[in-house]
């Protein structure tokens, strides 16, 4: 890798490209406090874009190569987290070699390590050690593998048989408390209780109570709903119903409360569909309100005599070269003593 590219590199494996814009940001602040030009951030990420793939093979390849040397010794959960993360990266042929080989010392291993789980269960029921099978049988090494048949119920039938009427308080609420996280948790049925349990072994059962209810009802202890069994939740209020109207005797003479002023009352009727569905009251009619008199149309208004239309006149003929203006015929004669008199006709256009 180029040694510009191996800043970027890192913090693609500390946090992903997140970490790489947060470097960015901040590198970029410090330039501007010291005046220098800023990094450019669009090129910066597309490299980080192309080198992320190569950096997730780099680094499966490592933790794969680290679980290699331990194979036999490494955490189940870790080997198994290894190779379900190789299932993102298969089209790298170095990790589908080790993928394959991590996939098969996973599943030798698991095998083995159930088979043991068995027979240290069964071995403890032989034993009389109760208590230890049970807390053997609720730490499974895998999540798939369950205990036989003919083992579980030993495990009950020795439970039962330790949950009798004349065993130690003590003892009891040490099964109680070992029973609550044991895969027959549901399947237990006390035989007694003690006379006298003493506060601790009632309160281990009401701690519990959720996980074994057979043993909180021998109690006379009611086991909590789920929702209050859930970690860290509160009891689920049930929902406010408004109590319902009081209903009326349709034999007696019920009165309701009057309404406000202004407001007509409205039937009371015992069936609720009728009540709703009831006739109002008749409201008195307003006095009849005389209609205004008939208005008289005006007069006929008398239209303007017809206007004559002005005399057509002749357009102007097309002319070619300004003709010659013609005086007009006769000029208004004016009379010093009679004034204007009228105009000659007007020639045509």
């Amino acid at each position: 890798m180029p040694p510009e590219q191996r800043p970027i590199a890192e913090q693609l494996l500390e946090g992903g490209l997140p970490a790489v814009r947060v470097a960015l940001a901040e590198q970029n602040r410090a330039a501007t406090a010291e005046g220098r030009p800023d990094v450019p951030v669009n090129a910066v990420l597309r490299i980080a874009e192309a080198l992320l793939p190569r950096v997730r093979v780099a680094e499966w390849l490592d933790r794969a190569e680290a679980a290699q040397a331990i194979v036999d010794e490494v955490a189940l959960r870790d080997l198994r987290s290894l190779v379900v993360s190789a299932e993102e990266l298969v089209r790298d042929e170095r990790v589908r070699t080790a993928s394959t080989s991590l996939r098969e010392a996973l599943e030798r291993r698991s095998t083995a390590e159930t088979d043991q789980w068995q027979r240290d269960v069964v071995l403890c029921l032989e034993g009389g050690r109760v208590v230890r099978a049970l807390r053997l049988a609720s730490q499974s090494p895998d999540a798939n593998a369950s205990l036989p048949p003919d083992v579980i119920e030993r495990l009950i039938a020795a439970t039962n048989a330790g949950l009798a009427a004349d065993a130690a308080p003590d003892r009891y609420a040490t099964l109680v408390d070992a029973i609550a996280f044991s895969p027959v948790r549901r399947e237990v049925a006390p035989g007694g209780v003690p006379e006298t349990p003493g506060d601790e072994l009632l309160s281990v059962v009401r701690k519990h109570a959720g996980r074994v209810p057979a043993i909180a009802a021998a109690f006379g202890i009611e086991a909590p709903s789920t929702a209050e069994r859930r970690r860290g939740a509160s009891p689920r209020r049930a929902p406010r119903i408004p109590p319902p109207p009081s209903p009326v005797d349709s034999g007696s003479d019920a009165t309701v409360d009057p309404p406000e002023a202004g407001v007509p009352a409205l039937p009371v009727s015992e069936d609720p569909v009728e009540q709703h569905t009831a006739e109002l009251p008749t409201v008195d009619q307003p006095a009849d309100v005389t209609e205004p008199a008939d208005v008289t149309e005006p007069a006929d208004v008398t239209e303007p005599a017809d206007v004559t239309e002005p005399a057509d006149v002749t357009e102007p003929a097309d002319v070619t070269e300004p003709a010659d203006v013609t005086e007009p015929a006769e000029e208004a004669v004016l009379d010093e003593s009679q004034g204007l008199v009228e105009d000659p006709p007007i020639a045509a256009l």
